[in-house]
Parts: C-alpha cells; sequence; structure tokens
C-alpha cells in the first residue's frame, strides 16, 4: 500500500473541517497549523532550535499557537527541553514584526496586537461547543475565572507529570500535544468554533502514532463541522450544549491514557536534546 506519510498527507488534505476552513471559509488557520506540525516533527526528531523557531512562527500567524503553551511546560517538566528555548520564540516573534515597524506602525500596537484582540468579542464562547455552552453570558464579566481555572488545571498536570516521572518517549510526546491542543479551548473562555482545527490535525499524527485512537481526528471533524455548518448556512443540526457533550467524552478516554502514561526506569538519566 501507500506509505503513511502519504496517507496522512491524504488525509490532512481532504479532512472535512480542513476544506472547510479554508476554501470554503477563507480563513488561513492552516499557516499557524503548518508551522505547529513542523514544530512538533523537528522537535521528535531532535532538533529543538528549529522547532521552537518554528514554533514562534506560528505564535506570529495565530495567537492560537499558544494551545500548545501547555504541551511546552510539561516538556520542562519531563526534562526534554531546556527552559531557555522559551527565549526563541518571542525573539522570532519580534523579528517579523520589525518590517511593519520600519515602514510605521507604532511598536506598542504590534506588541500589544494579541492582548487588544483579546477584547474585540464579549461572548464566553463564540460557537464553540466547549464548557461555556452551559454557563449563561451574563456571566461573561467572571471570564478570568475560566483563565485560572485553565492555568490550574494545566499545572495540575504538570505536577502529576512531574511526581510520576514520566518517561519522556515520542509516543508520550505526540499524545501529550494532542492533549494539550484538544483541551485547553475546550476549557479556555472567549474560544471560536474554528479553535480546534490545529487539533484536527495534529490528531492526525496522532492516529498513526496510536491506530487504537484514530476515531479521535474523525470524532473531532464531525463535532467541528456541526457549528461550522450551522455558522455558515444557518443550520441548527445539533444544539450546541448537547454537542460539548462529545468533546468532553474524547478528553476523558485521553485521560484515562495519561493516567496510564509510562514510567522512567529508577536512576534513569534522560538526555537533554
Amino acid at each position: 500500500g501507500p506509505p503513511p506519510a502519504i496517507i496522512a498527507s491524504l488525509l490532512v488534505l481532504f479532512a472535512p473541517t480542513v476544506v472547510t476552513n479554508g476554501a470554503l471559509w477563507g480563513h488561513s488557520d492552516s499557516i499557524s497549523t503548518a508551522f505547529l506540525v513542523a514544530f512538533l516533527y523537528f522537535l521528535l526528531s531532535g532538533r529543538p532550535i528549529l522547532a521552537f523557531v518554528l514554533y514562534g512562527f506560528a505564535f506570529a500567524f495565530k495567537m492560537q499557537a499558544v494551545f500548545l503553551g501547555p504541551f511546552i511546560l510539561w516538556l520542562i517538566v519531563v526534562k526534554k527541553i531546556k527552559y531557555t528555548y522559551l527565549l526563541i520564540p518571542p525573539l522570532v516573534c519580534f523579528l517579523l514584526i520589525v518590517p511593519a515597524w520600519a515602514h510605521g506602525r507604532l511598536i506598542e500596537e504590534l506588541l500589544l496586537i494579541y492582548w487588544n484582540q483579546t477584547g474585540v468579542y464579549s461572548q464566553l464562547t463564540m460557537n464553540m461547543p466547549n464548557i461555556y455552552q452551559w454557563i449563561s453570558n451574563d456571566l461573561y464579566n467572571y471570564y478570568p475565572i475560566g483563565v485560572a481555572f485553565t492555568a490550574i488545571v494545566v499545572m495540575a498536570i504538570a505536577f502529576f507529570l512531574y511526581r510520576r516521572n514520566v518517561n519522556a518517549s515520542p509516543d508520550t510526546l505526540v499524545f501529550l500535544a494532542a492533549f494539550s491542543i484538544i483541551l485547553i479551548p475546550y476549557i479556555l473562555p472567549k474560544m471560536h468554533e474554528r479553535y480546534w482545527f490545529p487539533a484536527e490535525v495534529i490528531c492526525i499524527v496522532l492516529a498513526f502514532y496510536f491506530p487504537k485512537y484514530a476515531w479521535i481526528p474523525v470524532s473531532l471533524w464531525c463535532i467541528s463541522s456541526i457549528p461550522y455548518i450551522s455558522y455558515l448556512f444557518g443550520d441548527t443540526i445539533l444544539p450546541l450544549q448537547w454537542l460539548a457533550i462529545a468533546p468532553l467524552l474524547v478528553l476523558g478516554f485521553l485521560v484515562q491514557h495519561l493516567a496510564g502514561l509510562d514510567e522512567r526506569p529508577v536512576g534513569a538519566n534522560m538526555q537533554e536534546s
């Protein structure tokens, strides 16, 4: 049969939400996501400096690259990378704004562009089937509690990985990347329906590492397609409050896998890349 890389490429190219997001809707989430996939590839290939350069490119194109932020924290916890690599993405982002600065755009505007974007919408969720479908938007002013809750969850997982002394094998890293990029849009407020696009692509990688989880990218395509259709065509196939249960079930399976991650052998020394 065809090589797995060809199959994976075709799956990405013709994935329902990839086609809908780009060809139909005209969004550019695929650009940032391509850099995130490259980041993961070079990380697994043992070239972390290049990986973090590419992560800087991903963040420069879309703030949604932050969904892999917890994954990067977990990489530090499992001693896969040096914390000094965290200096690379901000440097890359700064270098990428220099041309706009040189052409007259205010530097403070460029540096605060993502921060200013967070105030554009005043909704706990913008068609994203996440936990905020069950919370009234009348409580919007309390959204920082949701941000704090997300931070607590991320830190709790980091503590688990640290105490468990989890082995940073390629399988584990791919799993943690997919888990991070699915989890964060589900528990973070102010999310759009498009924000699972990176997860839908990276979970194709997950399916090739864990064939038993091949149903996960398919599930995400189905879950995301419903709010896409609702927004683009005005057809309500399923109320989003009900749809939000489905990703919770997916995360439940992933948490079960997280609890079973292999530990490093006692006394093993992990070489930092």
